[in-house]
Parts: C-alpha cells; structure tokens; sequence
C-alpha cells in the first residue's frame, strides 16, 4: 500500500534533488554541520525509521524556517517594485507563493537584486530537499502494517510540500495520511484476542448454549 500511495505523494518533491547544488555544505550553516555530525550514523549501529524521522524533522524545521524568510523578501521586492511603477498590487496571493510565481519573481531579476534572498532560496532548497530524503527512508524502512508511523510520515512530508508552495502535492499526501489513519483504525478493531479472552468467549457461548438447552426441556 505504501509504495502506490507514496509514489504519487512525493514524486514531485524527489525532483528536489536535480534542483539543489551537489555540495550541500554552501548552504549548511554551523548548526547544521555540528547536527549532522552528532546524528552520523556509528559504525556498528544501524538507524532506525525514527532516526530518519528525526533528521527529516531537524531539516523540515529549517526548511520552513527560511521560506518564510525568503517569501518576506520576495513580497517586499515586488511592494518596492509595484511601488517604483505607480501600481497596485494585491500581495495576499504571496501569503504561500507557488513554485511558479517563485520563478516568475526570479526572473525578472530579484536575485540579483537582492543576494540575501537568494541565500535564503538555497536553504530553504537544500534544507526541504534534506527532510525529503529522510522522511523517504524513514517510509522505506517502515512495515507494511505499520499504519501510524506512515502516516506520521505523510503527514511531515506533506509539511514540506507546504513550504514549498505546492498545494495539490501537500493536499495528495495528506490524502495518503488520511489511507494510513484509516487502515490503523481498522487494524485497532481487530486486534487478535489474548488467550484468556478468548477462552472467557468460549465459555460464555458454552453457558449460553446450555441455558438454552434446559429452556427447551
């Protein structure tokens, strides 16, 4: 189940990768190397699906983090633009720029106008495509049957997709969460019976079989 619902969910996100610069340390700043270097994996120990989730939340956080910061300077770059050319603009529609007014923005220029806020692109790029990929081997390394933790997993991705402005990803993974709630919840009805609940069954359909025996007499 979860490699059909994740497929759709993340396909676009994985594209990501083709997006940010090979060397993932021009955007990493102290903080970040000293907690990658804290959670690199020990010779010996072999990381976990929480491992994962717990890089992937470490990078989600810093991915949103600096889109908010670069989203603040793009609607301050197209006031000031506006502004210069005596126009209205209505900026609410840049509350969560999509990815394709980002690309609009970008080439009329604003990077080169404004390195702060192409600084900020390239974290907010490398730290969303970081989360991606450990919230991607935190679902590998997930059982089949393990329903909450997919979900809590589509449920951070879908996070990112949020900060990247794409609404229709988010909306689809937040869908796969929503599937792996519900398949939880199924397999809560039916757990299996401990033994002595069901031998306490097994009784009780046996004193009702012979109550209705002596009734019939």
């Amino acid at each position: 189940m979860k490699n059909s619902l994740f497929i759709s969910a993340v396909a676009g996100l994985l594209l990501l990768s083709l997006a940010v610069p090979a060397a993932q340390a021009l955007w990493m700043n102290p903080a970040d190397i000293l907690y990658a270097a804290m959670t690199m994996q020990r010779p010996g120990y072999q990381d976990t699906a929480q491992d994962y989730m717990r890089r992937g939340d470490f990078y989600k956080s810093a991915c949103e983090k600096s889109t908010n910061l670069y989203n603040e300077r793009l609607r301050a770059y197209v006031r000031e633009e506006a502004a210069l050319q005596n126009a209205q603009v209505d900026l609410s529609s840049l509350d969560h720029p999509t990815p394709a007014q980002r690309s609009y923005i970008m080439s009329t220029g604003f990077h080169q106008r404004d390195p702060t806020a192409a600084g900020y692109w390239e974290t907010m790029m490398g730290a969303c495509d970081a989360a991606q990929k450990n919230y991607n081997k935190a679902l590998q390394m997930t059982r089949d049957d393990e329903y909450k933790q997919q979900a809590a997993i589509f449920d951070a991705g879908a996070g990112v997709y949020d900060s990247l402005g794409m609404s229709s990803e988010a909306g689809q993974t937040r869908d796969a969460a929503d599937v792996a709630r519900a398949h939880a919840a199924a397999s809560d009805l039916f757990l299996p019976l401990s033994p002595l609940a069901a031998i306490a069954g097994i009784f009780g359909a046996l004193l009702l079989a012979t109550r209705k025996k002596v009734s019939s007499h």
